[in-house]
């Protein structure tokens, strides 16, 4: 939840083409509020990141608000050490890495991004609802906790959908 210390807005944005992430909240940022911006195309030069990214590593830290967003077609790419590439490689819509805890994600609209709509990495106390995720290759929503322990995540009345057979709706 928000409390009465500053944070930062981040709103009405149309963000396209970019070779890392859109939007990064960082180490210890909380109280920060990040709605209607139009996301497409991420990730283009990077991977293990999402259009929209938190990496608090702080489970104490004030949540945040992601409402809203359009976030389509994160794609990641990896160099591989003969010089080839591989796209689209491990990328979320919306990526909550490192034990970012306490966020709230509702209404934001998903599509198209490579391993998935939304990933929670370690976190704890994460509301995930009313938002659409469609289409992404691997999973729709994801959670992943890497010798951690997970608690209290709320996945509710979202609508997961996949157009083509084959790979998870949540994993």
């Amino acid at each position: 939840a928000l409390t009465s210390e500053p944070g930062n807005l981040i709103a009405h944005n149309l963000i396209t083409d970019c070779p890392r992430y859109a939007i990064g909240i960082k180490m210890n940022q909380g109280n920060n509020v990040v709605e209607f911006n139009e996301i497409h195309r991420t990730n283009m030069e990077t991977n293990d990141t999402g259009g929209i990214e938190s990496c608090v590593r702080n489970r104490e830290a004030p949540g945040n608000i992601y409402r809203y967003n359009l976030v389509t077609d994160a794609v990641g790419l990896k160099a591989m050490p003969d010089g080839t590439f591989l796209t689209p490689y491990y990328s979320w819509g919306i990526y909550m890495d490192d034990h970012s805890s306490s966020a709230h994600i509702v209404g934001n609209i998903c599509v198209r991004n490579y391993r998935g709509g939304v990933h929670i990495h370690g976190g704890q106390k994460n509301i995930i609802e009313n938002n659409i995720l469609v289409d992404s290759t691997e999973q729709q929503c994801e959670f992943n906790n890497i010798g951690t322990q997970m608690v209290e995540n709320v996945f509710r009345r979202n609508i997961v959908y996949r157009l083509k057979p084959g790979g998870n709706m949540i994993r």
